[in-house]
């Protein structure tokens, strides 16, 4: 134990008294808290809510439609009209989702259909937007889909759920993928 000058012992400081931190901290930390709090909001609000707010009414409504009207195209056809049926549906896609369904329904479906008269009726049952940009949207879409051939003509129904995406091209809601969920 040390004296001072005086002749007088010092008060021995506690441990949490020396520790401490200055009241000045706590404000610098709330002022921080609240600039990037407010940091996020604005980065939110300019590109989701913001983006979000340029799509009118109309421009949603042509995104649900070329949705679903697309998907219905996609999945239906019949023996009978093949080659109008994928020309359809091909005027509603877009990029690599248009190359590909251009091979698919060439090597596969095609052959498989006139074989087997494969007929194909899908449906569209629910559907709601997902993200909508002016240029991009996804759309996730439930449909009922009956499929008859000569093998099966009581047919098999399947239901399920896939989510499209969309590109605006030239004013036009395009297709660009389709991937079952």
């Amino acid at each position: 134990m040390t004296v001072a000058e005086d002749g007088q012992t010092p008060a021995v400081q506690t441990t949490q008294e020396r520790r401490k931190p200055p009241r000045w901290l706590a404000l610098v930390v709330l002022v921080a808290l609240l600039a990037a709090s407010a940091g996020v909001a604005a980065w939110l609000y300019f590109t989701d809510y913001e983006a979000d707010q340029q799509v009118d009414t109309t421009a949603r409504q042509a995104v649900l439609t070329a949705a679903t009207d697309g998907a219905v195209a996609i999945l239906s056809y019949t023996p009978e009209t093949l080659d109008a049926d994928f020309t359809n549906a091909k005027s509603r896609l877009t990029g690599d989702f248009l190359n590909y369904y251009t091979d698919f329904t060439t090597r596969i479906v095609t052959p498989a259909a006139k074989d087997k008269e494969v007929r194909t009726s899908a449906a569209v049952v629910r559907k709601a937007i997902m993200r909508i940009e002016p240029d991009s949207a996804e759309v996730l879409i439930f449909l009922n889909q009956n499929t008859t051939s000569r093998e099966n003509p009581d047919g098999a129904f399947s239901a399920s759920a896939v989510k499209v995406r969309l590109e605006k091209h030239d004013d036009t809601w395009l297709i660009a993928a389709f991937d079952p969920q």
